[in-house]
């Protein structure tokens, strides 16, 4: 009962692979598992936590497979996502360069109140539906917290 997740290659630091996600797109994903697993029948979102991902089921298959397509599928206006970088910042949206530092609020010691209004204001920032666009000149996703 194991889920899998694949996501897009997507176009991120120097070394960007130049035709990402074209090389390994959603679409992609799920025609060469359809080809080496047999059909994939499609599942509704069973829980919010599922977030972007489209999900599948394989005949027989007791967990899921599911494939996220953050530069084909354009899923921003449903994106309920923040990501803490290893440098302490909150990114809301990972496309995007806009980083709220929460680090150094912590290390003042701040309140849960001024902890809660770091975390308020990055989901505030989070781009519209269609905002974001990819940076393919940002950095590598190991440094974003990937």
């Amino acid at each position: 009962p194991v889920d899998v997740r694949f996501i897009e290659r997507m176009p991120f630091g120097e070394h960007a692979p130049p035709n990402a996600p074209s090389s390994f797109s959603a679409k992609n994903v799920v025609e060469l598992i359809r080809q080496e697993l047999g059909e994939l029948h499609p599942v509704g979102k069973r829980q919010s936590l599922d977030g972007p991902a489209t999900l599948y089921k394989l005949d027989g298959a007791k967990g899921h497979i599911g494939v996220i397509d953050p530069v084909t599928g354009h899923f921003c206006g449903t994106c309920n996502r923040l990501r803490l970088t290893a440098r302490g910042t909150l990114r809301p949206c990972l496309l995007g360069p806009n980083e709220i530092d929460i680090k150094s609020v912590i290390r003042s010691g701040a309140s849960r109140q001024e902890l809660a209004h770091v975390i308020l204001t990055a989901v505030a920032a989070k781009p519209p539906c269609g905002g974001a666009q990819v940076q393919s000149d940002c950095e590598a996703m190991n440094l974003i917290g990937g």
